[in-house]
């Protein structure tokens, strides 16, 4: 934990966005990544999985979370926004993490991962389905019903509209997250 403060504090202190920091330290930002990881590690995974992470932001909660639960191999962590990535590339200093600047609609290349999770499924059309080689990928989706953001393209109503929206073929859950001001809804299935 004071390793990841210490990488936070330096991402802060190189000219980082702080409000946008800030954002992505937010309690509901907190709350959807631990239940996520909290849900995940229930599930029968591959020891030491590979991991593709989708519009990741800075990856402030998730990433530490899914170190301490399920010791991946190698994340490949994704961002459409070149700054983001820059500052999540301070606060993730970790070996097993290379970072990948990319549109999820347009890319093309294949990762052979174990995971895909995408917690930013409501700011885009795709779930990023297509970048992966591997027919058994675990796939781990959330979005939100929070119209108001211009961002979100993409928010779903209710965890049965989420679902319709995946297109997954086998889904191993379906739940919902109040968090007051929006519900968040995760889907975690198999394509």
């Amino acid at each position: 934990m004071y390793e990841y403060l210490t990488f936070l504090s330096a991402a802060l202190r190189s000219g980082g966005n702080v409000d946008d920091i800030a954002d992505s330290i937010s309690e509901t930002q907190y709350k959807s990544k631990k239940w996520l990881v909290d849900t995940l590690v229930k599930r029968p995974l591959p020891a030491n999985p590979t991991i593709l992470i989708l519009g990741g932001w800075y990856g402030s909660y998730l990433v530490p979370l899914l170190q301490e639960a399920v010791d991946p191999t190698h994340i490949y962590f994704n961002d459409i926004n070149q700054s983001t990535l820059e500052t999540a590339k301070i606060i993730h200093r970790q070996k097993n993490i290379s970072f990948h600047q990319f549109d999820v609609l347009s890319h093309t290349e294949k990762f052979h991962v174990d995971l895909i999770i995408n917690t930013s499924c409501e700011h885009m059309n795709m779930i990023g389905d297509h970048l992966t080689d591997n027919p058994e990928c675990l796939f781990v989706l959330q979005t939100c019903d929070n119209r108001n953001d211009p961002g979100h393209v993409n928010t779903s109503q209710s965890t049965d509209e989420f679902v319709k929206k995946t297109r997954l073929s086998s889904i191993t859950f379906r739940g919902r997250l109040s968090l007051g001001h929006k519900n968040r809804f995760m889907v975690i299935g198999y394509k």
